[in-house]
């Protein structure tokens, strides 16, 4: 398995998981024990190979656990070790859509008639925006409490106002944009955040925004971001130059 590395002494006790889980032998687990206290993961949204892997992970690690339909249930005793696992074989398959509630009033949406790359990026955001969600084939469910949000993302994505990851800013440059402002709110005459903030405009473009977020907000971001610098470049009292970049910052934020 690929979370399984030897420490030095190759002995059984040193086995270790390369998130720092141990491999356990003899040890008992009677999931129907009301006296056993356990723990629960929903596992709902993984895929079928990530299920496959934890399984086939901790059986050989001898970590024992039950699956109540796609759901993992393990001793408590050993959450750490459960935690590090499905958090490591997480970050190989995932991320992972977040399952609706059970008894959410539920919104569908049709999309047979769309293009597969549309439903990649729409699939894609929807796991960036972190909301609840199945898919069934191309039909889309979602809690009906996310309903206008997931329109408008809709609706950006067939307008193609949605970066994909193929083609979008580099990672991290909402909260790169943000320390920056931040920085010149504290302290408009600082030389140092005006050439940073400089350079990393330079790199960006309108028509690329970060994944997940559509071109209009972005490029009205980076308009207010160019604005602050023309304003700082030609001076003025720094205490309206550090209210301009405060205002800019609280803008960013919304979006970081």
């Amino acid at each position: 398995m690929p979370f399984v590395s030897k420490t030095p002494d190759g002995g059984e006790d040193a086995t270790l998981v390369s998130s720092g889980a141990r491999r356990w032998t003899g040890l008992d687990f009677d999931p129907t024990d009301p006296d056993v206290v356990k723990v629960h993961y929903d596992l709902v949204a993984w895929s079928m190979d990530a299920t496959t892997e934890a399984s086939q992970t901790l059986a050989e690690l001898g970590i024992p656990h039950v699956w109540e339909g796609s759901e993992l249930v393990g001793p408590e005793d050993l959450e750490d070790d459960l935690d590090r696992i499905l958090d490591a074989i997480e970050a190989r398959y995932g991320p992972f859509p977040l399952p609706l509630d059970p008894g959410v009033s539920v919104v569908e949406y049709g999309l047979d008639g769309w293009p597969a790359a549309d439903l990649t990026i729409m699939r894609e955001s929807l796991i960036e925006a972190e909301i609840p969600h199945r898919w069934a084939g191309s039909r889309l469910e979602i809690g009906a409490e996310h309903e206008s949000m997931v329109d408008e993302m809709l609706d950006a994505v067939e307008a193609g106002e949605v970066a994909s990851f193929d083609r979008s800013a580099p990672e991290g440059v909402l909260n790169d944009l943000y320390a920056g402002v931040a920085q010149l709110a504290r302290d408009p005459a600082s030389s140092r955040a005006r050439t940073d903030l400089d350079r990393l405009m330079s790199s960006l473009a309108p028509e690329l925004p970060p994944f997940g977020m559509a071109m209009r907000p972005w490029a009205t971001l980076l308009d207010l971001v160019a604005h602050l610098i023309d304003d700082l470049a030609a001076g003025g009292e720094p205490h309206d130059l550090s209210q301009r970049a405060g205002a800019v910052r609280d803008e960013i934020r919304n979006w970081v």
